[in-house]
């Protein structure tokens, strides 16, 4: 699977162009983080590339082909995009929940097959959340959800995986469990773009990343690349040491903030 984005610009009605001439490529099992500060257009950049947004010029290209081009029930059998929104006004059961990651298959209104049901609950166990099969959504913690969510997304097997801060609310054990498994998404051959606050989960999860900042700039490239304290310091308007940790033998980048620019 190759994901392509040619010079893609994005503007809301009768504002500046908020994204300008974004390119990349993503093959089988790249990782993309997404960064930047509030309001730079980190979801609207999301979103266009997986067509919920129409590019104002440009293109989303998926092994060559305009997704424009695609049926939208095929682009969405490859595709998964996981939101930020994390609560639920119906009381599905979790199981519930990830059999409606089927529905880009399954007919309206079609009664889902023991077959269904028994592949949901494969992808509940493939995550270790198999517990969560007759619980209630409305009575789960963010980070039960945003596992379920992720299950429902992984349920049609897509090669493309989105997610819009994912980790974002959750304590340290949850942030640890999502970064594990988009690393472990990758290694199964999945594409995987993430839209992220935390430069450290950047530098730890993906090999390429886009750092976006005000006024349409962006810089992309290898992560470890783009994330310098220079960079990071034009886009977050913060001050930044990045300091090597040792664990168990490998050496991580840790980001620690020192202070806000000066004007």
């Amino acid at each position: 699977m190759k994901l392509c984005v040619e010079n893609g610009f994005f503007k809301f009605k009768n504002g500046d162009y908020i994204l300008k001439d974004i390119n990349f490529k993503l093959e089988d099992g790249n990782i993309l983080a997404i960064l930047g500060p509030n309001g730079v257009g980190k979801t609207t950049l999301i979103k266009c590339i997986s067509g919920i947004f129409k590019w104002d010029k440009g293109r989303t290209l998926i092994n060559g082909v305009d997704i424009k081009n695609i049926k939208s029930k095929k682009l969405w059998s490859n595709i998964s995009y996981i939101p930020q929104k994390r609560k639920f006004l119906f009381s599905y059961t979790g199981l519930e929940m990830v059999l409606l990651g089927l529905s880009s298959r399954l007919d309206l209104f079609k009664v889902p097959s023991d077959k269904d049901r028994n592949i949901a609950i494969k992808t509940m166990e493939k995550i270790g959340i198999e517990k969560l099969q007759n619980e209630l959504c409305s009575e789960m913690s963010g980070g039960e959800l945003q596992m379920l969510l992720i299950a429902r997304a992984l349920i049609n097997n897509p090669r493309i995986i989105i997610l819009d801060e994912p980790e974002s609310g959750l304590d340290f054990k949850n942030q640890i469990i999502i970064l594990d498994l988009i690393k472990k998404l990758s290694e199964d051959g999945v594409i995987v773009i993430i839209n992220t606050h935390y430069p450290e989960h950047a530098l730890k999860t993906s090999d390429k990343c886009i750092l976006l900042s005000h006024g349409g700039k962006y810089e992309i490239g290898k992560t470890k690349e783009i994330l310098t304290k220079e960079n990071i310091k034009n886009s977050f308007e913060v001050n930044v040491e990045i300091k090597k940790i040792n664990i168990n033998g490998i050496d991580y980048d840790n980001i620690i903030a020192t202070g806000i620019t000066e004007e």
